[in-house]
């Protein structure tokens, strides 16, 4: 079974809802990885 690991910064201005889906979809694009699961993890959030 392969594994990947990524990592990302957003930058925020406050609080609120920022849209990564964009980011989440390119970074299993370069992965190349066809069929899986993927997992984010929100470090550090507020509500």
């Amino acid at each position: 079974m392969r594994i990947e690991n990524k990592n990302f910064t957003v930058a925020t201005t406050g609080k609120g809802t920022y849209e990564i889906t964009d980011k989440i979809e390119a970074l299993v694009r370069e992965s190349s990885i066809e069929n899986g699961v993927v997992t984010v993890f929100a470090q550090h959030t507020s509500c």
